[in-house]
């Protein structure tokens, strides 16, 4: 989500119906970043607040592990959180919970907009 400039990429997608953003590294459970979830969910609620959530997208940015069972581990657990964990830090920093059709945006249909499938 254009980290550090976050309010600017909202700001730019906006007025720009053309420019996606993802939220790859903001859940990770492999060192370095261990994730951001607070920030991730305060990204979001500024993002719906834009009226641009629904082309935002989950991503899973890097691989840190070599073998695929790390990789297939930390897929996992990026969804796993975002389903279950997100909408109490939205709601812990004061934003509304995610819908579930909003959820469903995020981790899967946001993305096939870009790719024009819908």
């Amino acid at each position: 989500m254009g980290y550090p400039w976050t309010e600017e990429i909202l700001a730019i997608m906006a007025r720009s119906p053309n420019v996606f953003t993802d939220i790859a590294l903001y859940v990770n459970n492999v060192p370095p970043f261990m994730g951001r979830p607070l920030m991730l969910a305060r990204n979001l609620g500024m993002a719906r607040d834009y009226g641009v959530l629904d082309r935002v997208f989950w991503g899973s940015d890097y691989d840190y592990d070599e073998s695929i069972d790390g990789y297939v581990s930390n897929v996992t657990y990026q969804v796993a959180w975002i389903r279950e964990r997100l909408n109490k830090d939205m709601e812990k920093l004061g934003f509304e919970p995610l819908s579930s059709e909003e959820m469903d945006g995020i981790l899967r249909k946001n993305v096939l907009k870009l790719w024009k499938q819908t």
